[in-house]
């Protein structure tokens, strides 16, 4: 994944200069979790790219005939809960095989599609 973050995207704590923000992959799943000691003050750019290792999963074929079918569900999703639960952004597609939306709050993201 690619995280674009603009200057001045970050209020840095206490009106200091510095800003730590956190990027830690989701194992297993095409996701990240980005955290920070700063509030989010302008949107940040997040795009996944899946050139090589992409795979859709098995249980996708009772609703996607096709991997290809699948990759154009899919969506860029911020997980509300560790139930499930996602709220889909708006995400568009700036090349092949690239997936992107931009985000205006922290949290974990994952690239999803409808069950």
């Amino acid at each position: 994944a690619e995280v674009d973050v603009p200057a001045g995207a970050f209020v840095p704590p206490g009106g200091g200069d510095n800003v730590t923000l956190s990027v830690r992959p989701l194992p297993g799943i095409y996701g990240l979790t980005l955290q920070s000691d700063a509030a989010l003050a302008a949107p940040v750019r997040l795009t996944f790219k899946y050139p090589v290792h992409f795979a859709a999963p098995s249980d996708s074929r009772a609703r996607y005939p096709t991997d290809v079918l699948f990759e154009q569900a899919l969506v860029v999703a911020l997980a509300e809960d560790d139930a499930g639960k996602f709220q889909t952004l708006r995400s568009t597609r700036p090349a092949s095989d690239n997936l992107q939306a931009m985000i205006s709050t922290l949290g974990r993201y994952q690239m999803v599609a409808p069950r």
